[in-house]
């Protein structure tokens, strides 16, 4: 699964992706310093200004958004493409920006914010098969502490203990095939009610539902195509045919 089923998809341009696949080891945190709008024009900045990308990006109500599938390999925490302590982060973790932390800068994750920010993480964990941790094994980082360079980042924002105490997901092959199917551009376009139905169908709950980018027209589901009705068989009328076909013949 590269897409978060429960992500509106808002692409980032396919140029600041770098070579290489990313498999999704652990994640980095980021602080924004900003807002959403402010998020997206750095994002599409063009790559010979800025080269800086990230995978997600969660708004303050709660929103998340995907720019780039998990496997892509982006530059969101180094200036080089080795990290320090021995780590690529740029090449095998993932970068989560979080809306906010302008005035002041060490401003806390909303309530929203930070339940979506623990649900993302906690997905990303099982699709990459580890545990979060911030000792052994580390999987979860702060910006700060994976840059080559000088920087605050996050500032604090980040509650690890919530991040530490859930449990990760675990699915089904048909569970995997379902959040796929429902995180792809026709599941997109179901409408919520489907995507409830079809959740339910393979024992995940509903509220795993994604949520439908705003504006878009639901996708229906493929109907059967009907197939016509034969008339029913009449001999009176077969007889009366095939007089009629003799006597043709006979002229």
């Amino acid at each position: 699964m590269s897409w978060y089923p429960q992500a509106v998809i808002e692409a980032g341009p396919t140029a600041k992706q770098q070579a290489g696949t990313n498999p999704a080891a652990g994640v980095v945190l980021h602080s924004a310093v900003g807002f959403k709008s402010g998020l997206l024009q750095e994002l599409r900045r063009p790559t010979s200004e800025r080269t800086a990308a990230w995978h997600f990006s969660v708004l303050q109500d709660g929103t998340v958004l995907q720019h780039y599938p998990l496997t892509a390999v982006l530059w969101h925490c180094s200036d080089g493409p080795s990290d320090k302590d021995g780590v690529d982060g740029n090449g095998t973790l993932i970068g989560i920006e979080h809306e906010g932390g302008f005035d002041p800068t060490n401003e806390p994750l909303t309530p929203a914010q930070r339940s979506a920010s623990v649900a993302l993480v906690l997905w990303i964990a099982g699709v990459g098969g580890w545990t979060p941790s911030r000792t052994t094994n580390k999987t979860l980082f702060e910006h700060k502490e994976i840059a080559d360079k000088p920087t605050e980042c996050p500032s604090g924002r980040i509650p690890w203990p919530a991040y530490l105490i859930a449990p990760v997901p675990s699915y089904t092959a048909d569970q995997e095939q379902m959040l796929d199917y429902l995180a792809s551009p026709h599941g997109q376009g179901l409408s919520l009610a489907e995507h409830k139905r079809l959740l339910i169908s393979v024992g995940l709950p509903p509220e795993a539902a994604p949520v439908k980018p705003a504006g878009q027209t639901p996708i229906p589901f493929p109907q059967p195509v009907p197939v016509p009705t034969q008339p029913a068989f009449n001999k009176a009328d077969a007889l009366r045919l095939a007089e009629a076909l003799v006597a043709e013949l006979k002229k």
